[in-house]
């Protein structure tokens, strides 16, 4: 039983580890919206520079 306990114990602490630094920006989610966000100012380069 202490060793399951420990290896709870151990288990445990690699997860928490491992969430602690992850901040989301290397998701799928995060690489869309860096994507939409570089073809809006894209559009509005674009949209800007065509007025006379």
């Amino acid at each position: 039983m202490l060793l399951l306990s420990c290896l709870f114990a151990i288990v445990a602490l690699i997860l928490a580890y491992s969430l602690k630094g992850d901040k989301g920006k290397h998701t799928v989610h995060a690489r869309r919206a860096q994507t939409a966000l570089a073809n809006q100012s894209q559009s509005a380069d674009t949209s800007v520079s065509a007025k006379p």
